[in-house]
Parts: structure tokens; C-alpha cells; sequence
């Protein structure tokens, strides 16, 4: 009797204890928490026996489905992500290639601002203003020049209009001089011949 009850009190002590351990299937499902909880839930509620888990298989149904609903989600929401990316990418792009335009736009203006355009030559402003600045100096410097050029020809006009007055006055007088000498040959030559005469 007592080889019996060995193996018919183990037998009881183990259906006692799964009916304590064991889960109550019966009990609701948390199919609204996430994968996380859910698992924790079927871990934590599910019965044990040895190293083993029993877990009703309506849970594991609901979790199965659960966890596939949740990753469909998570798919279409990565494919409508990478969607999203993709346009905000083209997006991105299509705005960078605006900017660099209007960059270029713009610098091709900020050329134009600063260009002139002079005889059909295009030339920065920077350089058409030394450009005119230089042309002025040199103008100025030019009439300088000129107006002391034209100052000292007519101070040499002067001393030589006063030299010619003092050559036309020597001359006068050499001419008055050499006329009156020739005047008294004349009449020293009428006295010689006169006297001449006069002896003959």
C-alpha cells in the first residue's frame, strides 16, 4: 500500500499544483496594451510547470495576432515614412537647385549693378571710376602743363617783343647813325669834289 500512495500522492501534488499555478484562461486578454505588456502578460499569467510555460492558446492566438497587426502597422508606416522621405528628398533637391539658380541670379545682378558698359566695353564700376578719375588727373595735369607751357611763351613773347623794341630802337639808331654818317660822306664827298673843282 505504501508503493501506492508513492505514486499516487505525487500524481495529486502535481494536479494540485497546476490548479494552483495554472492560469485562468478564462481571464480577460489585454489586447489593447503593446507586443511589450502583452508578452509580459502571457509570461506572468501563464501557468509553469517544471522549466515550462502553459499558456492558453486563445493568448497565444491573440498575441500572434497582436504582434502580425502591429508589424503590418509598422510596415505601412515605414513604407508611407520612406514614401514621405522620397518626396521630401525630390522636394529638397528640386529647392536646392531654385536656390543655387537664384544665387546665380543674383550674382549675375550684383555683375550687372556693378558693371558699366562704356563704348560697348564692359568694365566694373569700381574700375570705369579710376578709369575717369584717371583721365581727369591726367587732363588736369594736361591744362597745367599747358597753361605754364603758355605762361613761359608769353614771357619769352614779352622779353622778345622786348627785344625786338630794343633791336628796332638800335637799329633806328644805327640807321639814323649810318644815315647821318652817309648824309656827311655825301656832303664831305660835295666839298672834296667842290674843292677839286675849284682847283682845276
Amino acid at each position: 500500500m505504501k508503493s501506492i500512495w508513492h505514486i499516487i500522492l505525487p500524481f495529486v501534488a502535481f494536479i494540485l499544483s497546476i490548479g494552483i499555478v495554472s492560469a485562468n484562461p478564462n481571464r480577460p486578454y489585454i489586447t489593447e496594451s503593446s507586443i511589450q505588456e502583452q508578452l509580459e502578460f502571457v509570461i506572468n499569467q501563464s501557468s509553469r510547470w517544471e522549466q515550462y510555460r502553459m499558456v492558453p492558446e486563445r493568448w497565444l492566438n491573440q498575441l500572434n495576432t497582436n504582434t502580425l497587426d502591429t508589424l503590418n502597422y509598422k510596415n505601412n508606416r515605414i513604407r508611407t515614412l520612406n514614401s514621405t522621405i522620397s518626396g521630401q528628398k525630390s522636394e529638397i533637391e528640386q529647392l536646392s537647385k531654385e536656390l543655387n539658380d537664384t544665387r546665380e541670379k543674383l550674382a549675375q545682378a550684383e555683375r550687372a549693378r556693378d558693371a558699366f558698359s562704356l563704348v560697348g566695353i564692359s568694365m566694373h564700376k569700381r574700375f570705369f571710376l579710376s578709369l575717369v578719375i584717371f583721365t581727369m588727373t591726367g587732363i588736369l595735369l594736361l591744362a597745367g602743363f599747358i597753361f605754364l607751357l603758355y605762361k613761359k611763351n608769353l614771357e619769352t613773347i614779352s622779353k622778345t617783343k622786348d627785344e625786338l623794341n630794343h633791336l628796332k630802337d638800335d637799329f633806328e639808331e644805327y640807321r639814323q647813325k649810318a644815315r647821318k654818317k652817309q648824309e656827311d660822306l655825301v656832303v664831305q664827298h660835295h666839298r672834296e669834289i667842290q674843292k677839286l673843282k675849284g682847283m682845276g
